[in-house]
């Protein structure tokens, strides 16, 4: 249970400081003028090269395993696509701009692909 809590925490964070980075490096890449499957198929990307990298620096679980293998592959994405439905939602509401990450599947893209390659890669 702990292995998830933190897992979920590295994730939002790690996906709110993204979200926050991407709102102020261009405006080019606002969710209106970009495909919702494209943003996506990118934050997938990103969260799997995020992964990737954390498997790397940290190759082994944090906590130990309850219930199965892989439940924050699960978990993880619902979570986080809430939370960053959330956050859009929040955003929208004050007439303030966000990017395609605070919507439920940019959040779920890039959690799902932060989880998939920490489960590929720790022993």
């Amino acid at each position: 249970m702990l292995e998830i809590l933190l897992e979920l925490l590295v994730e939002l964070g790690l996906t709110c400081l993204l979200e926050g980075s991407g709102r102020a490096v261009s405006t080019a890449y606002r969710r209106s003028k970009t495909h919702p499957v494209l943003w996506t198929l990118g934050l997938f990307a990103v969260g799997a090269f995020l992964g990737w990298l954390s498997a790397h620096v940290v190759p082994h679980h944090l906590a130990p395993i309850i219930g199965f293998r892989g439940f924050s592959l699960l978990v993880a994405p619902l979570v986080v696509g809430a939370v960053m439905h959330g956050w859009g939602r929040h955003r929208e509401a004050r007439d303030l701009p966000h990017s395609g990450l605070a919507t439920f599947h940019g959040g779920a893209a890039f959690a799902f692909g932060i989880s998939l390659l920490r489960l590929l890669g720790t022993s």
